[in-house]
């Protein structure tokens, strides 16, 4: 009887480990994503990890669109 019901809770840690993995992926991957230059956005296959992050993208996407007017009209 204790035998099984250790197992049983391994199962289910087991289980939520990997639904854990699987929900926090899109957001490590957007991060990742939003880090990578060109060359790396185009690799194949595609690379886990930046070789530099390039945080010069979130001053372009900052300037492309007027994000503290957007910002005040949410407010």
């Amino acid at each position: 009887m204790r035998r099984s019901r250790a197992l049983s809770k391994a199962y289910t840690f087991a289980g939520l480990s990997a639904a854990t993995v699987l929900l926090a992926f899109p957001f490590y991957w957007m991060v990742v994503t939003s880090l990578m230059g060109a060359e790396d956005l185009a690799a194949y296959p595609p690379r886990w990890l930046p070789t530099h992050a390039a945080w010069e993208n979130y001053v372009a996407a900052w300037r492309a669109a007027p994000f503290g007017r957007f910002y005040v009209n949410s407010i």
